[in-house]
This record gives C-alpha cells, sequence and structure tokens, in this order.
C-alpha cells in the first residue's frame, strides 16, 4: 500500500471520513466544541475529571492528547476495542476523584477503526511501519472468529477462564450477537464501517448499565456528562476524527 502522504491521499481521507460518519469532526474542532459546550453548562477545565473507555492502542493517544489540552490527564477505564473493562468499580473510584467543590466529571468512550492512505478502513499506517496494519486489530480478531462460528467452523469460545485472554474472550462474545447486522449476506453492508457502529452501540448500553450503578458514586454537587463516539485514526499529517 501506500506509504507516503499526498495532497490527494488527505483530501480523499477527510472525504470518505466523513461520508462514512456523518457529523464525524476533527480531533481539534471537536475538542474545542467539546470544552465551549461544558463551559456553558458550568464545567471549568480546571475543576472537570477527564476520563475515557478508549482503546489501548497507541493511535487513539492522538484524541486523548487533544482532549487533555483542555482538561488534564485522563483516568482511564478502557480495554481492547474499547470496551469499558474496568466497569463499575472504575467508575465509581473514579466518581470520588471528581474534585470537590463543585467539580465535574467527563467521560467519552466508543471504539475506534483506521484508515490509511489508500482510503482502507480497518487498517492505519503507523509510524515506523511499511505500508498499513490492521486498526482496530482485537476488533478484526474478533469479527473473524464470529463469521466463523456463524460459518459452523467453530464452536463458540464460552465464558473466559484465564485472565490473560479475558478481554478479547469478551469482546468476542459482545461481538456474537452483532454478526448478522455487520455482515450481511445481502453485501448491503461495509463490515469496515458497520463494526465500529455495532461495537459503538454495544458500548454505550454497558455505559448505560455501569452508570445504572455506579452513578450514585457521583456527589450530589457535582454533574457528569457523557461523549460516546467512534474514534477514527487517521496516518500522520490529517487530524484524527470523532
Amino acid at each position: 500500500g501506500t506509504e507516503t502522504i499526498t495532497n490527494t491521499a488527505v483530501k480523499g481521507i477527510m472525504e470518505k471520513v466523513e461520508a462514512a460518519f456523518p457529523g464525524s469532526l476533527p480531533s481539534h474542532r471537536m475538542a474545542n466544541q467539546v470544552s465551549k459546550l461544558l463551559e456553558n453548562h458550568g464545567y471549568a477545565s480546571e475543576t472537570t475529571l477527564f476520563a475515557t473507555s478508549l482503546g489501548c492502542d497507541e493511535v487513539n493517544r492522538d484524541i486523548e492528547d487533544e482532549m487533555r489540552q483542555h482538561f488534564g490527564n485522563p483516568y482511564s477505564m478502557g480495554g481492547l476495542a474499547g470496551f469499558c473493562f474496568g466497569g463499575v468499580v472504575a467508575f465509581g473510584n473514579m466518581a470520588h476523584h471528581i474534585p470537590t467543590d463543585g467539580g465535574n466529571a467527563l467521560v467519552m468512550y466508543g471504539p475506534h477503526v483506521g484508515i490509511d492512505y489508500d482510503l482502507n478502513f480497518g487498517k492505519v499506517n503507523r509510524r515506523g511501519h511499511h505500508g498499513s496494519s490492521e486498526c482496530c486489530g482485537p476488533s478484526s480478531a474478533a469479527l473473524e472468529y464470529c463469521r466463523r462460528v456463524k460459518a459452523g467452523e467453530l464452536g463458540e469460545i464460552g465464558t473466559p477462564t484465564d485472565i490473560i485472554e479475558s478481554q478479547q474472550t469478551w469482546v468476542c462474545n459482545e461481538m456474537l450477537p452483532l454478526i448478522d447486522r455487520i455482515i450481511k449476506d445481502d453485501g448491503e453492508t461495509d463490515p469496515t464501517i458497520e463494526l465500529p457502529l455495532a461495537l459503538y452501540d454495544s458500548q454505550d448500553a454497558m455505559m448505560v448499565r455501569i452508570f445504572a450503578k455506579a452513578g450514585d458514586q457521583v456527589r450530589a454537587d457535582s454533574k457528569i456528562a457523557f461523549l460516546g463516539g467512534i474514534t477514527v485514526n487517521t496516518p500522520e499529517g490529517v487530524s484524527e476524527y470523532f
């Protein structure tokens, strides 16, 4: 694949991202708009705790950096593919870190997908690599597992039994009910685009469940805002999108 940036590639990436994910914004614009919106609702940057549930991949740190400029270092609750593996305990612990005397919290969450110089979703050009590689790798691996289960080539892996493989096992289990949505027999959907959309819905429902159990840990004088979406990881020279 293409290894170097061109003006044509930059323009093509921007157009393809905005067509596939209507309403997505370059990360710096998104961060500025979020900061201004929250300020209008009483969220001061110096007293707002920033928390995230984003994927482990190093490419997701770029969008965190944009938000960090406004809200400081994040409390991280996410794991593979962006799922909030920190769960109820991490959320409750995070709530106890909200600054006192009227402090608030912002929770940013969701899956991610890459796009490379050749305009392929599901891949990204990484620093120090020739060509592009999978992004998000864990969700792509889980999708292949689900495809093979659906085809009768594999049995379901069940509940995780080993901590060193537990996150990927749960990603597979969470994706299995979504497989018919992501891969349609009639080919109506593009799996590389539908995959992050389906994962977002799954992770959004998960965050709702977590808040239902741990939301009472947020002090009565504090507010909490949720910022959910899909991070689109881009090659160097092109802004990330959310």
